[in-house]
């Protein structure tokens, strides 16, 4: 089941929630933002973008505004799950009815691994990383549902790439990187690329900032409390920025164009083409 979240790009079925004070949000949280965003479309490597759990939804939200009225609309989704203390498997042995309601979601966002294998472009899982313990459990939870419905497993893995975002650090031979603690993902040949951000921002993201929807752990994978809307007011505060973050991409369509400009991946002509889009929007 897909948790409820409020369709922000239809500002008349929010009427008064989205009247009224907003959070706090850090310095610079806007250029941030959208450097942010303009950096995860550009190394995307023209893929389905996916933000796993909530820690990103700002830049789900920014997208969605900038990609309003573009073929790439309806590229980017959120899959909100959380999963820190158990591995699926030990999920599916305890709770096989949580591990079938985790597939069905799956499934209502066309990521069951036939899904991913019909996409011509692939998908690029996104979140905050720290030792990228999500990404392992999502990769293998993802291989062991291909095994079981004979699909081929190393076609899979070429539809797939997961896209880090990292607290910035001064980058020397010894910094240390996920991907190389990582031993699934040189062993299955899996793409991986990250973007760095200030740590004062990947600190608000993953920690700090108020959520739109409420979070989706195990216990709460089969249960229908999931598909009502949040009241708490942290939800309501997080809902008001979020849409002031869409309308926000929404009116800096050239600006998020120009920052996709001056990144090194402009030579591919899928983002150039993206450019291009945004360019010729009405909104922009």
């Amino acid at each position: 089941m897909k948790p409820f979240r409020w369709d922000i790009s239809r500002r008349e079925q929010l009427g008064s929630l989205v009247a009224g004070p907003r959070p706090e949000t850090p310095a610079r949280f806007w250029e941030e933002l959208r450097e942010c965003a303009a950096k995860i479309v550009a190394r995307s490597n023209h893929r389905r973008l996916v933000f796993v759990g909530r820690s990103l939804e700002s830049v789900f939200d920014y997208l969605s505004g900038t990609f309003s009225d573009t073929a790439w609309e309806p590229e980017v989704d959120l899959l909100n799950i959380s999963n820190r203390f158990q591995s699926l498997d030990e999920i599916r042995a305890k709770s096989p009815a949580a591990y079938l309601a985790l597939r069905e979601h799956f499934k209502v966002l066309e990521l069951a691994p036939q899904q991913i294998l019909s996409n011509p472009r692939g998908i690029c899982f996104c979140d905050v990383v720290h030792r990228g313990g999500t990404f392992r459990e999502l990769f293998f939870f993802l291989i062991h549902w291909a095994a079981e419905k004979n699909l081929d497993p190393k076609a899979l893995c070429r539809k797939l790439e997961f896209l880090g975002v990292t607290s910035r650090t001064k980058n020397s031979p010894n910094t240390w990187r996920w991907q190389q603690h990582a031993d699934w993902v040189e062993q299955h040949g899996i793409a991986v690329k990250n973007v760095s951000i200030p740590g004062d921002l990947w600190h608000y993201f993953g920690n700090e900032q108020e959520k739109v929807s409420r979070g989706n752990p195990p216990v709460t994978w089969e249960s229908d409390a999931i598909l009502l809307p949040p009241r708490l007011e942290g939800h309501i505060l997080a809902l008001r920025l979020a849409f002031d973050v869409f309308r926000r991409g929404q009116a800096e369509k050239k600006d998020f164009s120009t920052s996709l400009a001056e990144l090194e991946e402009v030579r591919e002509a899928w983002l150039r083409g993206l450019i291009g889009q945004l360019r010729r929007s009405p909104r922009s």
